[in-house]
C-alpha cells in the first residue's frame, strides 16, 4: 500500500542544480515555495520578481533546496530540487553524501538512491527536524516501518550515525518512535552517545499521543497557540536553535516583501 505524499523530493550535485531546473522549465513546472515563505501571493510582475529573489535566497540560504509547483491541470507534483538533504544536522560534504547510494530502478528508470544505513539516517533526521507539524506522527511511523524492514543494516548504520555525528539524535528518535507507536525496535536498544539528550520530561510530553495526533490542527490555531507545542517539540527533538533561526528568517522576508510592497504603493499613490 502507498504512503501518502504531497511532492517529490529529488536530490541532484549541486553542480548540477541549473541542469536539473531546466529540465523543470521545459516540463511546464514553475518557481514555488513564495506563498509557503512570504504568506501573501505577489500581484504586480515588480511584486512577483521581487518575491522570487526573496524566496529563492531563503531556499538557498536555510533548505539547500528549491520548491517548483507542477504545470496546472496536469498529473505531475510539485519537486523539491535537493542539493544537500538535512543542512541543518548533518554537517557532512556532498561527497560524503553520494558515497552513501545505491543504484536502484524505478520502472524503467536507473536512478541513484541512498544506501539502507543512510536511508535510516535520513528519516530519522527529517521526521525530527522539518517544521512540518502536520507531518509528524506519519514522519515517525515512516522511521518505525524502515527500521524494522531494514533491521540487518544495524551496525552500518550505527558506524554511519557515528561518522556523521549523529548517533545521539538517532537514538532519540528510536526512542521516540518506540514511545510514540508502542512497538519495539531493532535499534532502540543500541547503546546510547554519551553526549547529553534532551529533558526526558520534554521528550515524554512530545511524543504524548495526543500532541503528535493533535498536531494538524496546530496550524490553524493563532500564532500564540501554536508557539508552546512548537517549543516544546523544538526542544524535544534538539532543534530549538535552528527553528528558531529559520522562523526568524521568514518573519524577515515577509517584513521585507510587505515594506517592498507598502513603498511601491505609496510610490504610486
Amino acid at each position: 500500500r502507498l504512503r501518502r505524499f504531497a511532492d517529490v523530493d529529488v536530490v541532484v550535485r549541486q553542480a548540477d542544480v541549473a541542469g536539473a531546473e531546466a529540465v523543470l522549465v521545459e516540463l511546464g513546472y514553475r518557481p514555488g515555495g513564495v506563498e509557503e515563505i512570504l504568506a501573501v501571493p505577489p500581484k504586480l510582475p515588480a511584486e512577483r520578481q521581487y518575491a522570487h529573489a526573496l524566496t529563492r535566497r531563503f531556499q538557498t540560504r536555510w533548505l539547500a533546496a528549491y520548491s517548483w509547483y507542477p504545470p496546472s491541470g496536469g498529473a505531475l507534483l510539485p519537486v523539491d530540487l535537493h542539493w544537500h538533504v538535512a543542512p541543518a544536522r548533518l554537517h557532512v560534504p556532498e561527497a560524503a553524501l553520494w558515497a552513501e547510494t545505491t543504484a536502484t530502478r524505478l520502472g524503467a528508470t536507473q536512478l541513484l538512491t541512498f544506501t539502507p544505513a543512510a536511508t535510516l539516517i535520513h528519516l530519522a533526521v527529517h521526521a525530527t527536524t522539518a517544521l512540518y507539524s502536520g507531518f509528524r506522527l506519519m514522519h515517525l511511523c515512516d522511521v518505525g516501518w524502515a527500521a524494522r524492514l531494514l533491521a540487518e543494516h544495524e551496525a552500518p548504520m550505527w558506524r554511519l550515525a557515528d561518522a556523521w555525528r549523529v548517533r545521539p539524535h538517532v537514538t532519540l528518535v528510536f526512542d521516540t518512535v518506540e514511545r510514540a507507536l508502542g512497538i519495539e525496535l531493532p535499534f532502540a536498544n543500541a547503546p546510547h552517545a554519551t553526549r547529553r539528550l534532551p529533558p526526558q520530561r520534554i521528550v515524554d510530553a512530545a511524543t504524548a499521543p495526543a500532541f503528535l495526533i493533535e498536531a494538524p490542527s496546530h496550524k490553524k490555531r493563532p500564532l500564540r497557540q501554536r508557539l508552546g507545542p512548537e517549543l516544546i517539540w523544538s526542544v524535544a527533538m534538539g532543534s530549538l536553535r535552528r527553528n528558531l533561526i529559520i522562523i526568524g528568517a521568514v518573519a524577515w522576508a515577509r517584513a521585507r516583501f510587505r515594506w517592498f510592497r507598502w513603498r511601491r504603493t505609496r510610490a504610486a499613490a
